[in-house]
């Protein structure tokens, strides 16, 4: 300001050139100057780009062992995006599951660090979830979560620069299991899962992910049954470079209470 007169031209030359060296906080009030329209023509749609791009940018971060990242408060804010409807149709939904994200991931920076504005950061937090959640379909917490295919259970698994290895398990009863985890880069490097289940209000890093098949109807692997390397997910199918590697068509339960019952926040 000067005179308590806003300078927008200013601080857009001096938050764009935050934005070009790294500075999340200046991403994050470009995306405000275009969500509001101040002193440039509004456009949700280049203020939603900004916040992802911050949010899977400190994600990986996250993935790798940094529990000072900022994720929390991109999470906070993707959250938002769809709490309020920014170049989005509002959808309580999947602010819960951002939200959850957030929470999760505050909880571990302040186990770690003492970072000026955390308890306030959490707070706000705690308080969207709160009344977001009443208003999502994941209002009673549910023990078991089914899903018709595994793209959205690893969609936040496949960002980071890790492939992913399948294993099917067919046990006496009939029943088949699948074990998903991430490949380690390294023998000293093991990395994790960041699983988030919305209708078991959980979040949480996790080693690997086990998922029963039930309503089989279609199980096709390229290596005959044998473990499935991929890195990417498309609905039913699992792909390595592009190539399809393997077909499951069925329903997938996850059981979290296990999950929670380890400590994880």
């Amino acid at each position: 300001c000067n005179n308590s007169i806003p300078q927008y031209e200013e601080a857009f030359k001096y938050f764009s050139v935050g934005a070009a060296g790294g500075v999340y906080e200046s991403r994050y009030k470009l995306s405000d100057m275009f969500r509001l329209g101040r002193g440039i023509p509004k456009n949700e749609k280049i203020a939603a780009s900004l916040i992802w791009e911050v949010y899977w940018d400190t994600m990986r971060h996250f993935l790798l062992e940094r529990e000072d990242s900022p994720f929390a408060d991109a999470a906070l804010r993707a959250g938002n995006i769809f709490r309020y409807g920014i170049n989005e149709e509002p959808d309580p939904d999947r602010a819960v599951y951002y939200y959850l994200q957030a929470r999760y991931a505050i909880r571990r920076r302040m186990r770690v660090t003492d970072q000026y504005g955390d308890k306030y950061v959490s707070k706000r937090i705690d308080e969207a979830l709160a009344e977001v959640l009443p208003q999502s379909q994941y209002a009673s917490k549910s023990r078991m979560t089914y899903h018709p295919t595994l793209e959205y259970l690893l969609a936040d698994t496949l960002v980071h620069p890790f492939q992913m290895e399948m294993r099917m398990n067919k046990h006496p009863d009939g029943s088949v299991h699948l074990t998903i985890r991430c490949i380690p880069p390294a023998d000293d490097f093991e990395p994790q899962l960041l699983l988030t289940v919305p209708g078991s209000h959980y979040c949480g890093k996790v080693p690997q992910l086990d998922v029963e098949l039930i309503h089989i109807r279609h199980i096709s692997f390229t290596e005959n049954d044998g473990p499935v390397i991929f890195d990417a997910v498309r609905g039913n199918e699992f792909y390595l470079y592009h190539r399809r590697v393997a077909v499951i068509e069925g329903q997938f339960a996850l059981k979290v209470t296990p999950l929670m019952e380890k400590g994880t926040l």
